[in-house]
């Protein structure tokens, strides 16, 4: 991966899914510090590219209702121009019964060319 692509602290820990891609973590999250795991913001890469994001939410947390926004780390560049997520959100709606996961307040983002990955020595 590209190192500008790559947001800070977030790391491969070699987590790949077949059909899916790999799974970048930040390991500065308060589940890799002793506290239970609640959530974490993954991104998601394949072939040099991000290919997803993902929102992993324990259950036990979500059956606690809870209605809250968290920051999404970004990363200083984009390949492809377009709108990005800045927040993740957990919430569920006592009228509805329901709960959602959602990505909000998207900002557009310029592409930006591609800097050398942390294991490649620039040309």
């Amino acid at each position: 991966m590209p190192k500008n692509y790559i947001p800070p602290n977030f790391q491969d820990v070699g987590a790949a899914a077949p059909a899916m891609g790999n799974h970048l973590i930040d390991p500065t999250g308060h589940e890799f510090h002793g506290e239970p795991f609640k959530r974490h913001w993954i991104y998601g890469v394949y072939d040099g590219r991000v290919i997803f994001y993902e929102e992993l939410v324990d259950r036990s947390y979500m059956m606690s209702k809870p209605d809250v926004c968290f920051p999404i780390v970004s990363p200083a560049a984009v390949a492809l121009t377009g709108y990005y997520p800045t927040r993740s959100c957990v919430r569920y709606a006592p009228a509805k019964n329901e709960y959602t996961v959602s990505m909000e307040d998207f900002v557009l983002r310029n592409a930006s060319p591609p800097e050398p990955a942390a294991n490649e020595k620039p040309d």
